[in-house]
């Protein structure tokens, strides 16, 4: 029988830290050679890229990436919603969540688990950095 398919959705914070240490890049190339699927929200990129040399680490992981998602109405809507739910003002965060669960990721990648956590349905397993 086959394995269920891993969506690991990042958040900047993975991006940010797969950058300072270079175990967590290692760790989601692991992801990616047992056959992850990686995604990532579009704003969080706006989070971690530069425009600069610096922003090599993150990009060869964006490159990796199956799919980074836009954010729709539906999505915003969602991370909304989810704000309001938990009165709470990480939007990136909320966005990360709601796009994790529109894109039906199995998993969470994150440097802020706590607010992460809160955000996400119970299904989605956090994954703290």
């Amino acid at each position: 029988m086959a394995q269920p398919q891993i969506i690991l959705a990042l958040d900047s914070g993975a991006l940010i830290l797969a950058d300072k240490d270079p175990r967590v890049e290692a760790v989601i190339r692991k992801w990616l050679r047992e056959g992850a699927r990686l995604l990532i929200a579009a704003p969080s990129i706006a989070e971690v890229i530069r425009g600069g040399p610096k922003d090599a680490t993150a990009n060869r992981l964006i490159k990796a990436v199956s799919n980074v998602a836009n954010t729709s109405e539906a999505i915003s809507r969602d991370a909304g919603a989810r704000l309001g739910s938990k009165r709470s003002s990480a939007t990136i965060d909320a966005i990360v969540v709601a796009t994790a669960e529109a894109y039906r990721a199995t998993d969470i990648l994150t440097s802020d688990p706590a607010d992460v956590r809160d955000l996400a349905s119970s299904h989605i397993n956090v994954i703290a950095l």
